[in-house]
């Protein structure tokens, strides 16, 4: 199975919050980076299956899991709880990425287990 994770950057997010943004607009910014980095992963896992679909290659959508991380793993770091602001523009624009991870999944136990062992 392939992860899609969708990333966004938290430099808006960090801008109000120093700024003296209110809970309710962060909580708005924090979902609204959720909602863009879902969009982000979804879009890449489509044009990846569209991309293979014209080369005659089939692949199973079941296959792929688009996941947001938002702003939470930012590719300038983390400072403490929240994210470090990018110090660069190449670090601002990394943050806006998405990053894919190969999971293996088993089909079948490796031990047997007898069911009132559960």
């Amino acid at each position: 199975m392939l992860t899609v994770e969708g990333h966004a950057d938290p430099l808006k997010y960090l801008k109000r919050r120093h700024g003296g943004g209110s809970l309710a607009e962060l909580r708005r910014i924090r979902k609204s980076a959720e909602n863009l980095s879902y969009r982000r992963a979804t879009a890449v896992r489509d044009a990846i299956i569209a991309a293979a679909a014209e080369q005659a290659v089939m692949l199973d959508k079941s296959q792929f899991v688009a996941t947001c991380l938002s702003i939470r793993e930012p590719k300038s770091g983390l400072c403490g709880k929240d994210p470090c602001p990018p110090k660069t523009e190449a670090e601002w624009q990394a943050n806006m990425r998405v990053a894919f991870r190969l999971v293996n999944l088993e089909s079948e136990a490796a031990v047997f287990t007898p069911p009132n062992e559960w």
